[in-house]
């Protein structure tokens, strides 16, 4: 576009010399009013005609500007749905991923619930087992000592009986 503004200019700079061109600078000014004033209405017409072909000149790249205007803007809408509907598409792609995912990581969760659920029962029926034999063996344990005490403190109590009949004969002696 810049270009053939450049040789617009260009054409028209040639078109400008040709015109110049043909007046002769070297002969002398007539300045008689009459002569005056054809020159400065051939110079005004040429202005109004040069106005005329840059006003037309302008027209046709205002138009031409627009038009390309147009073609980019409708362009970029086209990409920028093209970009809209790749993007949507990526977005619900990644969603499903997500969404499989979580739902893996719910079944391992529960997978893993259900394990250590019947990990911990396991574990409470072994220490209820445990629990069992522990309380039998103290059981027999506690038994096994009130035995020994009760022997041991008839023993002592029989000696101490003992004792205190061989201190009442000591005494009646006395």
């Amino acid at each position: 576009m810049i270009e053939e503004a450049k040789a617009m200019d260009e054409g028209k700079k040639d078109e400008l010399k040709e015109k110049t061109a043909g007046y002769n600078y070297e002969e002398p000014i007539d300045f008689r009013p009459n002569r005056i004033d054809d020159r400065l209405n051939r110079l005004d017409q040429k202005i109004d005609g040069l106005r005329t072909d840059l006003t037309a000149e302008i027209k046709e790249l205002r138009t031409d500007m627009t038009a390309e205007i147009k073609e980019l803007r409708a362009d970029m809408t086209a990409e920028n749905k093209e970009l809209r509907a790749d993007m949507t598409a990526e977005i619900k792609g990644l969603r499903a991923d997500m969404t499989v995912e979580i739902k893996e990581v719910r079944t391992s969760t529960e997978r893993t619930r259900t394990d250590l659920t019947a990990e911990i029962k396991g574990l409470r029926a072994d220490m209820t087992a445990e629990n069992k034999e522990l309380r039998a063996d103290m059981t027999a344990e506690i038994k096994d000592i009130q035995k020994g005490l009760s022997k041991n403190l008839m023993w002592t109590v029989g000696t101490v009986i003992a004792g205190m009949a061989a201190m009442i004969g000591f005494i009646k002696l006395l």
